[in-house]
């Protein structure tokens, strides 16, 4: 029996189960045929710590030393610019003071990045405290660390999972496996885990991604939800807002995009 059996092998799964197989025995299950196989490989992987609400800038400070010392760090330099454009004087401001970025004029810009319109643009601000983060290798170095004291298994989907008195019992195609502590990071699939965990769903739902997509104004990614009415698709930006953009010509929803909440 594990002292701790953790459901996802995205960077929330893999990172718990590192974290725990300080206090004990950890077996990781996948669904997948690698790790990060979802939203955590298809991330920006960029380390800003200036950006976000206060509790994600938080999280971002308290995480940086990790980052740049833990087993020789996973940072790169890389910077980081933003642009305003047309009528977005106010939030050009903002964000300035805000990400705490220099000043820089629109030739000043164009000398970093000299394909940017001149003629949309308004301004632009930088620094150079902004890091390409090796996923890759953030990822391998939480899975190591797991095997020290433990297991990971891709390929290890979870079809049942049963309450014993002394723990959980999990069975996936290639094993059963038994904890004293269950842990659901499963991601999009969290509520799926949960009721066959029988806990009360709490309404997420997985949705379609849409590749390739960004945010213009916000540089955020976007996702295809369902509109709230039922009748057809929109694309949503990761930070809540309704973008701009049209989904793809030819787009179709696949079995696991629903609209996500009440």
């Amino acid at each position: 029996m594990y002292d701790f059996v953790v459901i996802g092998g995205g960077i929330a799964g893999i990172s718990a189960g590192a974290r725990l197989s300080q206090l004990g025995t950890v077996c990781a299950l996948e669904a997948e045929d690698a790790l990060a196989y979802h939203a955590s490989g298809r991330s920006a992987a960029m380390y800003e710590a200036t950006y976000g609400a206060p509790s994600v800038i938080a999280l971002n400070l308290a995480s940086r030393e990790y980052h740049e010392t833990a087993n020789g760090g996973v940072l790169s330099p890389r910077g980081l610019m933003i642009v305003g454009g047309q009528g977005q004087d106010q939030e050009l401001a903002h964000d300035l003071v805000t990400m705490k970025m220099d000043p820089l004029s629109t030739d000043e810009a164009l000398d970093l990045f000299p394909i940017l319109n001149p003629d949309a643009m308004i301004g632009a601000g930088y620094h150079a405290d902004g890091w390409d983060i090796d996923t890759d290798l953030l990822l391998q170095n939480f899975a190591r660390d797991i095997r020290v004291n433990g297991q990971v298994h891709t390929r290890a989907k979870v079809t049942d999972i049963t309450r014993l008195s002394h723990g959980w019992e999990v069975t996936t195609p290639k094993m059963t496996v038994q904890c004293k502590t269950l842990v659901n990071a499963a991601g999009p699939w969290v509520d799926q885990v949960a009721a066959m965990a029988g806990i009360q769903p709490i309404g997420i739902q997985p949705l379609s991604p849409v590749h390739g997509t960004n945010c213009r104004a916000r540089g955020h990614g976007c996702v295809e939800v369902a509109n709230g009415d039922g009748g057809g698709r929109k694309l949503v930006c990761e930070a809540g807002r309704r973008c701009a953009h049209r989904l793809p010509r030819g787009r179709r929803p696949d079995g696991a995009a629903r609209r996500l909440g009440g």
